[in-house]
């Protein structure tokens, strides 16, 4: 079966798993607004907004091999991408909400969205009554539009024409990779460019080496 695996944008986790579909769904809809008008034939319409699309998903996570690793923390791993993480739920944090993720599955990237809705069903289990394996059906929604550009460009060039990011607040590597790459597996290739110790703490204002593609 097809390994896929849902990224944690906010943290560069990613979570590996199995996904053979038959198909897909990708939703999205449109708001718009009909009024009646007296003597015509077709109603004054208006359109509202673009709506989110959605993605639903039934992957597969199995540890049969290995059973060592604990699907049950996996589970609780993955269950925690529902979760604000501790030290954002506060006023002056602008991050009071879940990470972003985003699904990978072959040559298919998705798009950066929250999980509103998560099931997961043990389906496999070892003779002590240790589960192996689950199927997890989750809904992704969108959460930003990839074609919205930031008002500032964080973006400039060194005398050496080293493209250079001015790192914003709440920003990943994962983010970088996303947004130069459109790949936020690629996020290494900054970290390794960079030389940084510890990828996960990036301070608002510092200057990163982007690579070239």
């Amino acid at each position: 079966m097809p390994k896929a695996a849902l990224e944690n944008l906010e943290s560069s986790e990613s979570f590996a798993c199995l996904f053979n579909p038959t198909d897909f769904t990708v939703d999205k809809s449109n708001t718009v607004s009909a009024t009646a008008v007296k003597g015509k034939n077709v109603p004054k319409t208006e359109f509202g907004g673009g709506g989110a699309r959605t993605l639903n998903l039934k992957l597969m996570f199995d540890v049969s091999e290995d059973p060592g690793d604990s699907l049950i923390r996996r589970m609780e791993k993955l269950q925690s991408l529902m979760l604000i993480a501790e030290g954002t739920a506060n006023a002056k944090s602008k991050r009071a909400r879940p990470p972003r993720v985003q699904f990978r599955w072959g040559s298919y990237l998705g798009f950066p969205a929250l999980i509103t809705k998560l099931s997961i069903q043990y389906t496999l289990f070892l003779e002590d009554g240790t589960p192996i394996r689950a199927m997890v059906t989750l809904t992704l929604q969108e959460f930003e539009d990839k074609t919205d550009k930031p008002k500032q460009n964080p973006t400039s060039y060194s005398e050496a024409g080293q493209k250079l990011r001015y790192i914003r607040p709440h920003e990943t590597l994962a983010m970088l990779a996303w947004e130069e790459y459109n790949d936020p597996t690629q996020w290494r290739r900054i970290a390794d460019a960079n030389r940084l110790e510890n990828p996960r703490q990036l301070v608002p204002g510092q200057i990163i080496v982007i690579p070239p593609r």
